[in-house]
């Protein structure tokens, strides 16, 4: 009796067999040992429409029909797919482009004195028709982002990094927020006291806050500067493993002028790929390894003079009185922070 495990369900297998499998246009075959059963939890229902396809015509496929809905006839486990990913790599023969390519590497190609390579960029018509190219408006919107990144970041003296808000707008045009947020809290902090459990997870996760440094107590507020008080309540995500209960800052909440601290900032272009994308990488390997960085965003320092930016209402308590204090680090919540976090390096 074997057991095999898919996805969260377990299906007992009785019967095992041993098969040779060779490829329908090479001589290559190897043997495995399957396990017998009855059906898959998962069967292709829908086909591919492939007639805009421009598939290459000198490329033989394993399977001319892949396109069509057809029954799973068998799975092969990932012990075997990588020695077919190696052997599948197509000679150059097969490749009607690897003289030309070869050719124009070796043509835009040159070497530095210090043996370093050196590439053109290889184009193939005047390069100022790109002009008109939406990925050229995107990339010199990304440089222009990168330039005003560059020009309000810094380091302190233990090498750790500063940035300033990227405002795209004058901050004077902020109104009074202090009000709306006050309002937000003692609503916020109404509902907490019908739910002791979660009210004491919440003040839990802002003394830990405090108790790192991330937010400190303002005993002067900048009141007759341009300031913005931000908003916040808890999530709660159950079967998060490290924190249950997080606090979300919402930056994007109005003033009295109508605008917020995200109406005024700087957004900056999308700093990860596809997902799609991301997801074909793990094909590229036999091993992957995922990590999480802790209070990743909240690594990276606000510089001191744009903290009135992130100034919020916290009392531990409703017989304390309630005050004002200062996130110090990047926050998530504005729409800079993802760009302010990733162009680091």
């Amino acid at each position: 009796m074997y057991g095999a495990l898919d996805g969260d369900s377990l299906t007992n297998i009785k019967y095992v067999a041993t098969t040779t499998i060779q490829s329908r246009i090479t001589e290559y075959h190897f043997s495995l040992e399957f396990c017998v059963t009855g059906h898959f939890l998962y069967q292709p229902d829908s086909e591919i429409d492939i007639s805009s396809w421009n598939l290459p015509t000198n490329t033989p496929l394993a399977d001319e029909r892949f396109h069509e809905s057809r029954l799973i006839d068998l799975l092969l486990g990932a012990e075997k797919l990588w020695e077919l990913e190696a052997i599948a790599v197509l000679p150059e023969s097969l490749h009607p482009h690897h003289q030309i390519c070869e050719a124009l590497y070796t043509k835009t190609t040159v070497q530095d004195s210090h043996g370093r390579i050196i590439v053109n960029l290889p184009f193939k018509d005047d390069s100022s028709r790109l002009g008109n190219s939406a990925e050229v408006a995107r990339r010199r919107f990304y440089d222009s982002y990168l330039r005003v990144y560059i020009r309000i970041t810094k380091s302190d003296s233990h090498g750790r990094i500063i940035v300033n808000h990227p405002f795209k707008d004058d901050s004077s045009r902020l109104g009074n927020s202090a009000e709306v947020a006050r309002r937000r809290f003692y609503g916020m902090e109404s509902r907490m006291l019908k739910f002791p459990e979660l009210r004491s997870e919440y003040v839990s996760f802002m003394q830990e806050y405090q108790a790192l440094g991330h937010m400190s107590l303002v005993t002067n507020p900048a009141l007759h500067e341009s300031r913005y008080y931000i908003p916040h309540h808890c999530v709660l995500k159950p079967s998060s493993t490290s924190t249950k209960l997080r606090v979300v800052f919402d930056a994007s909440c109005t003033t009295t002028t109508q605008l917020s601290l995200n109406d005024l900032l700087l957004v900056g272009s999308t700093v990860q790929t596809d997902l799609y994308l991301h997801l074909l990488k793990f094909r590229l390997f036999q091993y992957t390894m995922t990590a999480n960085v802790t209070k990743m965003y909240r690594q990276v320092l606000v510089d001191p003079s744009f903290r009135k930016y992130q100034y919020i209402f916290w009392r531990n308590s409703p017989d304390a009185e309630l005050q004002t204090f200062q996130l110090n680090t990047v926050t998530y919540g504005t729409v800079s922070s993802s760009a302010q976090f990733t162009l680091l390096d």
